[in-house]
């Protein structure tokens, strides 16, 4: 797997790419692009050599009819090859309603049936608890500070055994990619994934300046300690096998249903 991701990765070692504008070529800084332009350098060649989307799932055990998320979902360079390898719902989440027109349109050319988009931010994810059995984040963590944000909600939305693909620039120089101030190191990456509550399984550093955690969501150990009632709400703090205190709020009017928090979430959860 990691030969099949570093081959060729040298070719996205570019901060510029050529355009098109009123009929004349030039080189354009990669975050000066408008939209169209976006789109373009998205879909390049070189990109899909470098980092073909298929490999990259495979390093989800995607069953047939698993429901996955794609945060940033873009033009689809992951929820299209996603859709492909399960039967289940492929939720693609972006803020720009431009991306998601095009997402549309390449959906409608391939006929592709199982992608649903939403417009949002990878901050607010608009879907329910324990709904998702795969989350891809493929360098969008960055844009949320602190990361610890979106991994909370992203632990929210997983599935018991769900599992989240988190491919990200590594904090050093180099030609691609943000600034290195936007950046997240894969050491505090591993701290917040780990303390958000999800469990890193696999590592992969197909280059010095990219890295790939695959995470799963943890299991509970040491429950029912020390019940607190509320009007309706009974809470049993539990420590998971990772060592992180999470809040487990039990709303027995509502027939016994269970959400889990982590401590500094509890206030969420009055009710």
């Amino acid at each position: 797997m990691n030969e099949n991701i570093n081959h060729d990765c040298h070719l996205l070692q570019a901060k510029t790419a050529i355009v098109v504008r009123n009929g004349i070529e030039k080189e354009v800084p990669l975050d000066k692009m408008d939209n169209k332009e976006m789109m373009k350098s998205l879909d390049m060649p070189e990109r899909k050599e470098a980092l073909p989307p298929e490999k990259l799932l495979q390093l989800l055990p995607i069953k047939e009819k698993d429901i996955l998320l794609d945060l940033g979902a873009g033009t689809g360079y992951f929820s299209i090859p996603a859709a492909k390898m399960t039967k289940g719902t492929v939720y693609a989440l972006d803020l720009e309603p431009e991306m998601l027109a095009e997402l549309q349109s390449r959906i409608d050319l391939q006929g592709s049936v199982n992608i649903q988009l939403i417009e949002g931010s990878i901050e607010d994810i608009p879907l329910s608890f324990d709904t998702i059995d795969g989350v891809i984040a493929s360098l969008v963590l960055h844009y949320v500070n602190p990361v610890s944000r979106v991994l909370n909600k992203i632990r929210r939305v997983l599935k018991p055994g769900g599992y989240l693909l988190c491919f990200e620039w590594e904090k050093k120089e180099s030609s691609l990619g943000p600034p290195l101030h936007k950046r997240i190191s894969s050491s505090d990456m591993e701290k917040a994934i780990v303390e958000s509550g999800l469990t890193i399984i696999k590592r992969v550093f197909p280059k010095d300046f990219l890295y790939i955690f695959i995470a799963k969501k943890m299991t509970l150990i040491n429950s029912n300690l020390n019940p607190t009632k509320g009007k309706h709400l009974v809470s049993y703090h539990i420590r998971t096998e990772q060592g992180v205190d999470i809040v487990v709020y039990v709303d027995h009017k509502l027939g016994a249903t269970i959400e889990f928090w982590l401590e500094e979430d509890r206030k969420v959860a009055e009710i």
